[in-house]
């Protein structure tokens, strides 16, 4: 996608400019960039991409092109995210920086980087990463994947620090839906171990959730053969019936995730097209949408 949310993104770069962790005016020059740019592309797993990738960031005063660049080296857009709320602190051109938009694959990523810049305004501490994130878990028995040799569904589990940022977010979620759908994208973009699983499912309060997640995570999750440990989040015998049975039927993988937007996401892009003050402006939003998304129902585009 190109250049979208122009307009939106306009009405706060200056009070963002303010909230700078360095004084940053000119970038890194582009022998300098391209060193730490190959170095970066270098690592084997996107674990160390993005651990590379944010100390670069919070080293060095970037441009947005060359936020831009290294955005795209990511698989994915919760990577691409947690970068880019670092490199912006440090970017010299604040104006330019919805072209980093444009590396990421879906529009409501877009909104979460946009909320989070707006969220910069009159906050005082821009050093947030640096904490280590606080939250505690059941005490289960949680099965160990270090040594595992069976089955999986993925290759590399995301780094101890990633999952409890993220499952830090996912426990300050207003409401039950928002936690569960943040819980769904977590399953789409990174690959998780039976533990981790098991302790996101224990932030849902609602068993038919936690039924509904652990169906899901098993498509994604390294250590399969270890996902019986997950019967532990269920009170109800009926639910620990259901995921065994779910586990063991082995149903077809390429149903797991479909290319759709939801009744949620529908909701949030009307918002923010009607948000626009000119219909022009609405109008080429809403192309930017389409494009970026391109799993619309025919109800929806009308």
């Amino acid at each position: 996608m190109k250049k979208i949310l122009i307009i939106l993104f306009s009405t706060i770069i200056l009070s963002a400019q303010a909230q700078t962790t360095k004084n940053c005016y000119t970038p890194i020059s582009n022998y300098q960039f391209q060193q730490k740019y190959n170095s970066i592309a270098s690592q084997k797993y996107e674990a160390q991409k993005l651990t590379s990738a944010k100390n670069i960031a919070k080293g060095n005063c970037l441009s947005s092109e060359q936020v831009k660049k290294i955005a795209v080296l990511f698989e994915n857009d919760f990577n691409r995210l947690e970068f880019a709320e670092i490199a912006y602190l440090n970017t010299t051109d604040k104006s330019n920086f919805y072209e980093v938009y444009d590396s990421f694959a879906y529009f409501s990523t877009v909104f979460r980087l946009h909320d989070y810049i707006k969220g910069l305004e009159g906050k005082t501490n821009t050093n947030d990463d640096n904490e280590t994130a606080i939250i505690s878990f059941p005490n289960y028995n949680y099965p160990k994947y270090s040594d595992y040799v069976g089955k999986k569904s993925c290759n590399s589990v995301i780094s101890e620090n990633t999952f409890l940022t993220q499952a830090e977010k996912m426990s300050k979620g207003k409401s039950e839906d928002s936690k569960l759908s943040f819980a769904k994208n977590l399953i789409k973009y990174y690959c998780l171990s039976t533990s981790q699983i098991m302790k996101l499912t224990s932030l849902l309060a609602i068993e038919n959730n936690r039924l509904a997640f652990a169906k899901l995570g098993y498509y994604r999750v390294y250590d399969k053969g270890n996902y019986n440990y997950i019967t532990q989040l269920f009170t109800y015998e009926v639910n620990r019936r259901a995921i065994l049975k779910y586990i063991n039927y082995n149903p077809n993988e390429e149903s797991k995730i479909e290319c759709k937007v939801t009744d949620k996401d529908m909701a949030d892009i009307k918002t923010q097209i009607k948000k626009q003050s000119f219909s022009n402006t609405r109008m080429t939003l809403a192309k930017q949408v389409i494009k970026a998304k391109k799993c619309f129902t025919t109800d929806q585009i009308i």
